[in-house]
């Protein structure tokens, strides 16, 4: 995502799955750029006062383990509120800390530099859940791409069927 940074590749890839995945990444980094752009849009506006908000207790006690209810309480916003803010603060590039859930207690986070460990198991789990919901759209777009084909042969035949009777 670096602008202006350019290396020449070569790869034997046929043109059609380098059409799909330049289309995809893509798509990925417009819907990034986007969802920052709307993010950062609303932590600096004047009525962006919740996130705002929930940024700066984030900060203020980055160090200790923190519940959403803790984070509501205090406040005074609604817990449903808290968790979209503080998910939308992990993706904002704009604040240096992410917020990751504390094992075995739910409903609590800490700061993702408080425990290592908690973070490295955190981030293999997610991992490991990005490519599951990669592999079922893959497989998704695999069967519906089969159907489709299916459909258009079912359409030409009865085309074919509907010029004959037509003679």
């Amino acid at each position: 995502m670096t602008k202006g940074f350019n290396l020449p590749v070569e790869m034997n890839v046929p043109i059609e799955i380098e059409q799909k995945a330049n289309k995809d990444v893509a798509k990925d980094i417009a819907y990034t750029f986007e969802k920052q752009r709307k993010i950062a849009k609303e932590y600096n506006s004047p009525r962006g006062t919740n996130i705002r908000r929930v940024a700066e207790y984030l900060w203020q006690h980055h160090q200790e383990i923190l519940s959403y209810e803790q984070i509501s309480k205090a406040l005074e916003i609604s817990e449903a509120s808290s968790k979209i803010n503080i998910s939308n603060l992990n993706f904002y590039e704009g604040f240096p800390m992410t917020w990751i859930p504390v094992p075995k207690k739910k409903g609590f986070i800490q700061g993702s530099l408080n425990n290592y460990n908690d973070y490295e198991s955190w981030d293999i789990k997610k991992q490991r859940t990005i490519s599951s919901m990669v592999q079922v759209k893959d497989k998704a777009e695999t069967i519906s791409e089969g159907k489709r084909k299916q459909r258009q042969k079912v359409i030409v035949s009865q085309k074919e069927k509907n010029e004959i009777s037509n003679l």
